[in-house]
């Protein structure tokens, strides 16, 4: 099997020799092809916040995405679905329109994903392909009842509990980093006074008006429906506290001094079951329908298929008990679905050795038909590495390969 180059730091750009990772039924995946979605997979997790894995995880991870994806495509040629040059053109126009992509962006787009035009329409074609399969597939039979709406609001109630609200006023005293302490205290009397007008039967409504330092001054101090969580800690500390008509002591806040009352309690509750929220929580169970259906068919495919998987090197002494040359090694759905975490599980391989003498030797064509393959890639590669070869004549030479098998 053909050994990869070692990566050289710098600027120098890393030679990799191609070759064969992975066999699909009768579809071949190179490792070349997943490094050509090296720069798209890890943009896409960049976007997406998440961590970037290593290059080894990265490459199974891509390889996982791919089998998959030629698993839907070999089916919805099956079915005799097919796209034209004219929709793949159209897709890639309305992608640039909706997202607002100049021609030289896209342009630039395509290099930092290192990708060419022809790989982009490819992969564009195949998602057309694949979403029209799945659409084929899943069909009508996904659909939720207002009766597993209900009992999902129920079962899920806390999920939609309107936290507890207050209907507040306050007279606030401001205070500033720049306030002086002289003035600090002075309000700080001021504000104690007001404190005492109102415990001795003062309207709070006329004296936050008088007082207030707040916008809120000239509504009394309302400062409407507070929401549990939405306040400053220390006023919210107190105004969840006290009951509707009580007021509060001295409240000091980053902002000065607050003087609370409140005029409600609201406690919380579940959100009412409006159209609104039936809307959502359906959304929600198709989705989690569908893509268990998905999931399901993905795998009946896998369980179905023919794989072979050669992403990792063979180690020299890693076949010794089945001959000099090794032997052919078949894998039925040797890649099992994505963990619902996201997180991709590592191909597990279900091996069956040929022992007669006439699959020996079917199972050793198949190898060296294989290792042709993989060397012609290798020159094909190598030659356009050193711009002997563009890389459109480079792509028709390897498509030209793998349709040999």
């Amino acid at each position: 099997m053909v050994v990869l180059a070692m990566g050289l730091l710098g600027s120098v750009q890393a030679t990799t020799f191609d070759r064969v990772v992975a066999k699909v039924n009768t579809e071949i995946i190179t490792l070349s092809s997943i490094q050509e979605r090296f720069g798209a997979y890890r943009e896409g997790l960049r976007r997406a916040g998440k961590e970037i894995p290593s290059r080894e995880k990265m490459q199974k991870e891509i390889l996982e995405i791919m089998v998959e994806e030629r698993l839907q495509v070999q089916e919805a040629k099956k079915l005799g679905i097919d796209v034209d040059e004219n929709r793949v053109l159209q897709a890639i126009d309305d992608l640039k329109t909706n997202n607002r992509i100049t021609d030289e962006d896209f342009k630039l787009m395509l290099k930092q994903e290192d990708r060419t035009l022809e790989q982009y329409k490819s992969y564009i074609r195949d998602q057309i392909l694949m979403s029209q399969v799945v659409r084929f597939q899943m069909g009508n039979k996904v659909k939720v009842s207002d009766q597993e709406v209900a009992n999902y609001y129920k079962s899920h109630e806390k999920d939609y509990w309107l936290p507890p609200k207050v209907h507040a006023r306050h007279i606030l005293f401001i205070n500033t980093p720049e306030t002086s302490e002289v003035d600090k205290k002075l309000k700080e009397s001021q504000a104690r006074q007001v404190l005492k007008e109102l415990k001795a039967g003062g309207d709070f409504i006329e004296l936050a008006k008088k007082y207030s330092e707040d916008v809120s001054a000239s509504t009394g101090g309302d400062i409407g429906i507070i929401e549990k969580g939405k306040m400053v800690p220390e006023f919210e500390k107190v105004v969840f506290q006290l009951k509707p008509g009580e007021i509060s002591d001295l409240v000091q806040s980053r902002y000065g001094y607050h003087i609370v009352k409140v005029e409600e309690q609201i406690p919380g509750k579940p959100k009412p079951l409006d159209d609104q929220l039936k809307e959502a929580i359906k959304e929600k169970l198709f989705g989690d329908k569908s893509d268990k259906l998905y999931k399901d068919w993905v795998a009946k495919l896998k369980n179905s298929a023919f794989i072979q998987i050669h992403l990792e090197e063979s180690k020299p002494d890693s076949d010794k008990d089945s001959g000099k040359h090794g032997t052919s090694v078949q894998a039925k759905a040797s890649i099992p679905p994505s963990s619902g975490s996201g997180k991709t599980m590592r191909p597990k391989v279900e091996e069956q050795t040929r022992v007669s003498s006439s699959s020996m030797n079917k199972g050793n064509k198949k190898t060296d038909d294989l290792s042709i393959l993989e060397k012609k890639l290798k020159y094909y590669k190598k030659m356009r590495d050193m711009n002997r070869m563009t890389e459109e004549e480079y792509q028709k030479k390897k498509q030209e390969l793998l349709s040999q098998l």
